[in-house]
């Protein structure tokens, strides 16, 4: 069982098969170029997708789908842990540029990030993110998350750069 979180305009709630051809779409665009696409087939997007709900399972959290009050789905937040990170990563993508510049991410993720922290007990975790994208390093400065130069960084020829999100009650 997923829990849902609410925020004043957003509810956070698992995978649901109804959400794949939005998040497939997003696949093949050109603004998912930090996160694995563009141009992804449907077998590597379903393949993605299946990762989403199974880490739940797998290590009792993982991303949840973003969606208005009215139902629409917009994008997916929230941790993720695959076997070649080296720490927990919390991530964000919303799935299409109508839904940008509203603040959506960033209340998503301020409530995820006092869940996490609170029903998780965790003490920190981290954002790697490519060095050209400029919305996603702003997202995790507004969060308050801070570069750490001393990170393990993931496996791999793509650079990144490491922000530490600490608990609400440390960047406070």
């Amino acid at each position: 069982m997923i829990p849902s979180i609410q925020t004043k305009r957003l509810t956070l709630r698992g995978p649901q098969f109804g959400d794949f051809d939005a998040y497939a779409a997003f696949y093949k665009q050109q603004r998912s170029k930090f996160v694995g696409g563009p141009d992804s087939t449907v077998g590597e997007s379903w393949r993605g997708f299946a990762a989403l709900a199974g880490q739940w399972m797998l290590r009792g959290y993982g991303k949840y789908i973003v969606t208005l009050n009215d139902g629409t789905a917009i994008g997916h937040v929230g941790p993720r842990h695959p076997i070649e990170l080296p720490e927990c990563e919390m991530g964000w993508c919303l799935w299409s540029e109508d839904f940008e510049g509203k603040g959506y991410v960033l209340e998503a993720m301020k409530a995820l990030q006092l869940n996490s922290f609170e029903c998780l007990n965790w003490t920190d975790c981290v954002s790697y993110i490519d060095p050209e994208n400029t919305t996603s390093i702003a997202v995790s400065e507004r969060l308050g998350a801070v570069i750490d130069p001393t990170a393990h960084h993931p496996s791999g020829d793509k650079s990144c750069i490491v922000y530490r999100h600490q608990t609400p009650e440390a960047i406070q």
